[in-house]
């Protein structure tokens, strides 16, 4: 900005005593890139220390008299068209930088001790809610200042938005909470649901059906068997059979410890047949192919565990049987192998013995 950028207006009508306008005409700023045409303006105060006339007349006061500036000269228009109303140093066309502008006013604020994040344009919002609080209206506000009376509105209605903010968010926080709850008890049932399944594959749970048939078992001579017990209402109640071939039973794949793997050889897992009686029972016959391949790979198990509790003192006691099934488990578990890799491996397993 430059000397001739500033005007005196005498505004008419208002009053017994002449009232001058200062007007300030800005042609590219931060907020005018474009070339528009802006005009700024400000009135006399009674306030010695906001008027702007005064503050203005001091500081040319102060470079004119005090810096020992040249007054300019005003017989031609280059003499004084390019200084700079906001002079840098001693070069009058200059215009003070921003760091300066900056620099000037933190200091300013810091000898009063005032503590503000803005520092050049702190004075846009405090004229104009000076002005508001003095009973000006916002056309005039618009007029008289560069400040939006828009961005007044938001700065009245920001504490109103702050509080509206703060009660959303308490609110979603109390159904975040709420949510967060629900899925921890559907992680626990999952969990304890996840749990249950594996004990039933695994056998250590006893998996029970009950079925109900509305049917009449015929009965004849010529077949004895199977014998029905009927309760006259149509449901069979229980079926024995006495069957002429050996009983079939599949070996359990979900079994992963050798504790399980003695479980299923001694009492059966799920309420099936323990493995070990259908092999006195029926020998071979019981399985066949693939399946008695398997079983003898886990069978290998078996024996190592029988041979474990028979050097412990009393023998192969059930006692002694159940610790050394968990013996050769922990065995297994330092290794971190399968049951599979227990069998081929018995040998290295053994010598431990």
């Amino acid at each position: 900005m430059e000397l001739p950028d500033l005007h005196s207006v005498t505004l008419d009508r208002e009053g017994i005593s002449d009232c001058n306008a200062l007007i300030l005409v800005m042609r590219q700023g931060k907020t005018n890139q474009l070339g528009r045409l802006d005009i700024a303006s400000c009135l006399r105060n009674k306030e010695v220390s906001v008027c702007p006339f005064g503050i203005l007349g001091f500081y040319f006061f102060w470079r004119w008299h005090m810096e020992a500036e040249p007054f300019p000269s005003f017989e031609k228009s280059s003499d004084w068209y390019d200084i700079k109303i906001f002079k840098s140093g001693v070069d009058l066309s200059k215009e003070l930088d921003y760091r300066a502008h900056k620099d000037s006013v933190k200091s300013a604020f810091a000898a009063v001790g005032l503590k503000t994040k803005a520092k050049t344009h702190v004075g846009r919002g405090s004229g104009a809610r000076m002005a508001e609080l003095g009973g000006a209206k916002h056309l005039s506000l618009t007029m008289a200042t560069a400040v939006n009376p828009t961005e007044l509105q938001l700065e009245r209605a920001m504490p109103v938005m702050a509080d509206r903010i703060t009660a959303l968010h308490q609110d979603l926080s109390s159904k975040f909470t709420t949510v967060e709850l629900l899925l921890s008890q559907q992680k626990e049932e999952i969990t304890s649901l996840k749990q249950h399944v594996i004990d039933i594959m695994t056998g250590r749970t006893e998996l029970r059906l009950n079925a109900r048939f509305d049917m009449q078992w015929p009965r004849t001579e010529e077949h004895p068997t199977p014998v029905v017990q009927d309760n006259h209402q149509g449901v069979v109640e229980s079926v024995r059979i006495e069957a002429s071939v050996p009983r079939t039973y599949k070996l359990s794949r979900g079994i992963v410890t050798t504790v399980d793997l003695w479980r299923e050889w001694t009492v059966g897992l799920g309420g099936g047949p323990a493995v070990r009686e259908l092999e006195s029972k029926w020998g071979a016959a019981w399985c066949e192919g693939s399946e008695r391949r398997f079983f003898n790979r886990r069978k290998v198990i078996i024996e190592a565990i029988e041979k474990r509790a028979s050097i412990m003192q009393g023998g192969t006691t059930n006692d002694n049987l159940k610790l050394a099934s968990e013996w050769l488990e922990e065995e297994r578990q330092k290794r971190k192998k399968s049951l599979d890799w227990l069998s081929k491996n018995m040998k290295e397993i053994s010598s431990l013995f």
